[in-house]
């Protein structure tokens, strides 16, 4: 076997890192769960992005899916540094939100100006990465609860926000690419 899959270590219900161990149940490790749900998720969405790769409008979903992905170990890095004792060299810094500000911004300039609520779906890139979005706003809650009992930078906090954002963006985007009317809620 080249890749060992297990340790064995952690059938106690504790992961263990170095010299220390954690409970499975601990809300860090909870939360860094939800960004490896939500990373998979942001994959399973860049599974059908390559299609958009030639928009003219110079918008790649599959690149900005990409880096949201790549943002996101970033994050674990930071997060599980922490709490198993190791500093990490990697952080979410004011330049990643920033960067995800103007990606923000560039779709923007190109999706017409919302108006109404919109109800998800369209085409099944849009309603792939509605889904993440609605998981990325599940990651944030967590991250409010796990910063009762752990510290978390404001950045970490900040960059949570816009990932909903971009996401919310790019299913936008997705859907006006191929040409699909975005539908809103009729109240009735």
């Amino acid at each position: 076997m080249n890749t060992v899959f297990f340790t064995g270590n952690g059938d106690g219900g504790e992961s263990v890192v170095g010299k220390k161990r954690v409970e499975k149940d601990h809300p860090v490790l909870g939360f860094l769960g939800s960004l490896d749900e939500l990373n998979s998720v942001i994959g399973w969405c860049r599974s059908t992005a390559d299609e958009l790769e030639d928009a003219e409008d110079g918008v790649s979903c599959a690149t900005a899916l990409r880096r949201i992905q790549e943002l996101l170990f970033i994050m674990q890095a930071e997060i599980a540094g922490a709490l198993f004792g190791y500093a990490s060299s990697k952080k979410i810094t004011s330049a990643h939100i920033t960067h995800i500000e103007e990606s923000i911004k560039k779709i923007d300039g190109t999706i017409p100006t919302i108006k109404n609520f919109i109800i998800p779906g369209g085409c099944e890139l849009s309603t792939r990465i509605d889904i993440a979005r609605a998981i990325s706003r599940r990651v944030e809650r967590d991250a409010v609860i796990m910063r009762k009992t752990f510290e978390v930078s404001p950045e970490v906090m900040a960059f949570l926000n816009r990932i909903s954002s971009i996401l919310f963006a790019l299913a936008r985007y997705a859907n006006y690419a191929r040409g699909i009317r975005e539908e809103h809620p009729t109240y009735e």
